[in-house]
């Protein structure tokens, strides 16, 4: 007999796609919850939460600069700080920044730890492009 996967997070699915059949607001759950709530967070401009102006990364703004070491540098550092200050369910172990002139974008990659429940590396990568 199957058993039911326990559901330790949930949240509406990023894109606010409607569920086929019920036509609710879809949900996402544990760890894809998680993950999604970090792409959120890293594209989210200052000022953009209502009533939480605070909240967010501001990434966008180092799009509009050269794909360099530098800029990854700088990259990296928002993204350690905003996942450290406002996603309280994970502990990161690797923030990895890469720049790729060639292409004009910036390929990320996060690994972590959920910590309530001792979730061991989970990963999220993808990649960013210069305007």
């Amino acid at each position: 007999m199957a058993t039911k996967e326990e559901i330790f997070y949930s949240d509406i699915i990023f894109n606010m796609e409607k569920h086929p059949l019920t036509s609710d607001l879809g949900i996402v759950t544990n760890i894809r919850s998680i993950k999604e709530s970090i792409i959120n967070l890293l594209l989210t401009n200052y000022g953009e939460r209502l009533y939480h102006p605070e909240i967010g990364c501001n990434i966008s703004a180092l799009l509009f600069t050269n794909a360099n070491y530098i800029t990854a540098k700088v990259l990296k550092g928002h993204i350690i700080t905003t996942i450290n200050n406002y996603e309280p369910r994970v502990l990161l172990k690797i923030v990895d920044v890469k720049a790729s002139p060639d292409t004009s974008e910036f390929v990320v990659s996060i690994t972590f730890t959920v910590i309530s429940v001792n979730i061991d590396n989970q990963q999220i990568s993808f990649k960013l492009k210069t305007k």
